[in-house]
């Protein structure tokens, strides 16, 4: 049992390490110095996305000007929108202002036929 925790822990430290200390204490001396390294590492890991993020942030005068950017754009597409609607209902006006004229003609029609019909222009 303890050539196989020794085995299995000469691949972390040296032999003179096994001589002096029991596996015990070796365990735990690997334990915290993994722990500590995990911590440093996180905080590392942290401090690089922290760092970048305040680096890449835009100033505030790119913030202006694309907020700027957007209010035109916004104001570009609301007129777009707006003049489409005009559009569409110029178009549905003329079309409806060409339904009513067919019908009036049709009735025109109606009526001229009508009196030049040979059973109205006898009576």
């Amino acid at each position: 049992m303890i050539s196989h925790i020794i085995l299995s822990e000469r691949l972390y430290f040296p032999e003179f390490v096994y001589l002096c200390y029991p596996p015990q204490q070796i365990s735990n001396y690997f334990m915290k110095k993994s722990s500590i390294n995990t911590i440093i590492g996180i905080v590392v890991i942290f401090g690089i996305i922290i760092g970048y993020s305040v680096l890449t942030r835009p100033s505030k005068e790119e913030l202006a000007r694309k907020r700027k950017e957007d209010s035109v754009r916004v104001a570009a597409e609301k007129k777009r929108k707006v003049d489409s609607v005009i559009t569409v209902k110029k178009q549905r006006t003329a079309d409806s202002l060409k339904s009513v004229q067919a019908i009036i003609d049709s009735l025109k029609a109606r009526e001229q036929r009508a009196k030049d019909s040979p059973d109205n222009s006898g009576k």
